[in-house]
């Protein structure tokens, strides 16, 4: 309800919502998003009788811009039905890893180590991945921008 009720009443331009992943001890992104408490509505509707929509539902519902997530040191770019699903990598691991890149099966992926720049502009955002290298300069990896 905290979380409905603080996406139902934000005026913000841009809606971000920040966590360490999106279930307890799965891995992935939109993969998962489509399950129980995130996104199976029926299963939602039986198990949390009067609670309303799943996660990503409400998401989508209150036009949320970037769902970040941490935890599985792989910098993942995803999106499902308007929502950015971005998967942060970690930033002190000095191994260029595609760490638990099976657990995606779409998106763009990038190795660790680096960092997220998120630039917010009037009309846009911009997410720009800086890749890390204990041996050379950081590099820019990757960007996008979202509505």
């Amino acid at each position: 309800r905290w979380f409905e009720q603080t996406l139902a009443r934000s005026t913000a331009t841009h809606r971000f919502v920040f966590t360490h992943h999106v279930l307890g001890t799965g891995r992935g992104g939109i993969e998962l998003a489509k399950g129980f408490e995130w996104g199976d509505a029926a299963a939602f509707a039986t198990r949390r009788p009067g609670w309303g929509l799943p996660i990503h539902q409400l998401m989508v519902k209150h036009g949320v811009t970037v769902f970040f997530q941490g935890h599985d040191h792989i910098f993942v770019h995803q999106e499902l039905d308007g929502v950015i699903y971005q998967t942060l990598p970690e930033p002190a691991n000095p191994n260029a890893t595609y760490e638990n890149d099976d657990a995606y099966l779409s998106g763009v992926k990038h190795p660790n180590s680096g960092h997220v720049r998120v630039e917010v502009g009037p009309s846009a955002v911009t997410v720009t991945y800086i890749h890390s290298f204990l041996d050379r300069p950081d590099e820019k990896a990757y960007s996008y921008r979202a509505r």
